[in-house]
């Protein structure tokens, strides 16, 4: 159900449900067991095993994950999509959304939390983009793998962000080489470097891409990047963007011959 496509609802549904009890305050969610299984390998492992408690008790605790995020993923789960963000809110959820998809190894889901927060570019409901703060950052470098596209994204904002655009076109205009990065904006940014050392090293990789002819990218515009630039897909799978576009095909096929 979680991916795009023509199915029966009782035959992917299912009719046994179990219960996913989330966050400090234990919220309880009844799910379809065999559409949350037959979606995710972590959930079919844990209630598919003879002998683990979840398999007998049909519920599994999820403590250190967040209620809200638990809703988008439901939301992906039998709808296929991913709310695109309305607020500053949503945003920080989206980010949250991509870090729970990556621990379970969901890259569909992950992937279509960034198509959702780069769709921010697009959106009327917000007077300025919101940043990627240290605390953004912070969180996404403790909780992500180091080939994350969540993390490229960040540098991506990061290197952005700390820019000095301004003095970038002074330079071009004096064809002098000078540092283009905002002394000011790097001042805060090394109490995040000292902690991730990792960071740094990405950071000032990125930051060597960039002169004053070629400057840094605006992390929001989908125009930028290759619809797969923020992406991750296993071997063999295929994006839900071509996915997507198959099916559109298909249905102006069907729709022709009718």
């Amino acid at each position: 159900m979680a991916s795009s496509g023509r199915l029966n609802l009782g035959e992917s549904l299912g009719y046994e449900l179990v219960t996913i009890v989330v966050g400090k305050e234990k919220r309880k969610f009844a799910v379809h067991k065999q559409l949350i299984c037959e979606s995710v390998a972590y959930f079919r492992g844990a209630f598919s095993a003879a002998g683990f408690k979840e398999s007998q008790d049909c519920s599994m605790d999820m403590p250190e994950d967040e209620p809200g995020v638990f809703e988008y993923f439901l939301h992906w789960l039998y709808r296929g999509t991913v709310p695109e963000a309305k607020t500053l809110a949503d945003f920080d959820q989206l980010l949250d959304v991509y870090i729970f998809a990556e621990k379970l190894c969901v890259n569909e889901l992950a992937s279509k939390a960034i198509d959702a927060i780069q769709a921010i570019s697009k959106s009327d409901d917000f007077d300025k983009f919101p940043d990627c703060t240290m605390k953004h950052a912070d969180t996404i470098w403790k909780s992500t793998s180091p080939t994350s596209p969540l993390r490229k994204w960040c540098i991506h904002a990061l290197v952005y962000g700390a820019w000095d655009f301004e003095a970038s076109k002074e330079k071009k205009m004096k064809k002098k080489k000078a540092f283009l990065l905002d002394m000011a904006e790097l001042g805060t940014l090394w109490e995040l470097f000292k902690d991730h050392r990792d960071l740094y090293v990405s950071f000032f990789a990125q930051v060597q891409k960039h002169s004053v002819e070629n400057p840094p990218e605006f992390q929001f515009e989908e125009e930028n990047w290759d619809d797969c630039y923020f992406h991750r897909h296993s071997e063999g799978e295929v994006c839900h963007l071509t996915a997507s576009e198959v099916e559109k095909s298909e249905d102006s096929e069907d729709e022709v011959e009718n």
